[in-house]
């Protein structure tokens, strides 16, 4: 059994109903930001399909195949074929590669006081500045259009099932009329349309 160490140091969740899953957006890889020597590497015969073999081969530990793979942008373990030239950085370089998955808030989870605002809205320049205090003025929290306000989350369910579209705009929230949904929105075209 080959164990995946990228995918082991993924963050994992509990569902609603009790199942541990591991997190695949959240990066736990990251490629080198210097220049590195790079030394190839032939895939002999006997490595074809076999990633703990080659990386067992080149580093002495059968559990950087995963690594070494993702180092060189193969998905697919099982792909590499006989004769093929892959490259492989030094292994200092190689286990600074894998890195634990950031932390990153849920959307419309409680954080600090305008946290959404620091981590997404950056003025470039002086004209900016003025607008996004000008803004500030008018709006308790900036954050980009497709982001939610903290606090502020557009999932609906119903019956434990995610209802999607249950809600699609901030300002549905902000004046607490009901939910923009599909449905509403054609129901009011229909209405206001005289066809």
């Amino acid at each position: 059994m080959l164990v995946n160490k990228t995918v082991s140091r993924k963050n994992k969740f509990t569902t609603a109903v009790g199942d541990i899953i591991d997190d695949l957006i959240s990066a736990t890889f990251v490629y080198p930001v210097r220049s590195v020597n790079l030394s190839p590497i032939i895939i002999k015969e006997e490595e074809a399909m076999r990633p703990d073999t080659l990386a067992n081969r080149v580093y002495g530990d059968s559990s950087l195949w995963d690594t070494l793979l993702k180092f060189n942008g193969i998905s697919n373990p099982f792909s590499f074929e006989p004769g093929e030239i892959i490259f492989s950085p030094p292994m200092d370089t190689l286990m600074q590669s894998v890195v634990g998955p950031k932390t990153v808030p849920e959307k419309g989870e409680v954080v600090d006081s305008n946290g959404n605002e620091k981590k997404l809205v950056k003025p470039r320049n002086n004209t900016d500045v003025k607008r996004l205090d000008a803004l500030r003025k008018k709006v308790k929290e900036l954050v980009p259009a497709n982001v939610n306000k903290t606090g502020v989350k557009n999932i609906v369910t119903r019956d434990g099932l995610v209802v999607l579209g249950g809600s699609m705009s901030q300002s549905s929230e902000s004046n607490k009329s009901g939910s923009l949904s599909r449905d509403r929105v054609i129901t009011n075209l229909n209405n206001n349309t005289k066809l």
